[in-house]
Formats: structure tokens, sequence, C-alpha cells
């Protein structure tokens, strides 16, 4: 929170699973992004990550790493 991150943008990097992010991270990262503009990226390691967590977040990429995806890029190559 410090002066250096002030126009600074998050990325997350998570498989989403947990129970439920605390109010008090909700609230906050609610409050940066409407007064200070700020961006939270997720990058989403499972899907099955959790709808709920996922929601604060302003764009998810979903990060494949199963079997399948691994096949499909080893054959377009």
């Amino acid at each position: 929170q410090g002066r250096e991150w002030f126009d600074a943008d998050a990325v997350v990097i998570s498989d989403f699973i947990a129970q439920r992010l605390p109010d008090d991270v909700v609230s906050k990262v609610g409050e940066l992004q409407r007064l200070h503009q700020h961006r939270f990226h997720a990058v989403a390691m499972s899907a099955h990550g959790k709808p709920g967590i996922m929601r604060i977040f302003d764009h998810i990429w979903r990060f494949d790493t199963g079997m399948r995806s691994r096949l499909l890029r080893r054959w377009r190559r």
C-alpha cells in the first residue's frame, strides 16, 4: 500500500479451490477497484475453481494443465 505501488495492478495465480475469501479482503479489493481503478487479474490453474472466489477479478485466464491440453499442444507443433 506504499506510494511505489499506487498505480499497480495485481495478478493472482491459484487453483481457486479455497472455501471463500474473508469479507475484509473482498471489501478492500472492491474499494481499490472503485476508487483507484486497480485491476485484479487471475490465472486459474484448475477448472474446478469456486465461482464465488473468482467473482472479484476483472479478468480470468484459465490455464489448462491436463493431459488433453498437453497432447493438443504437442500435436500442433
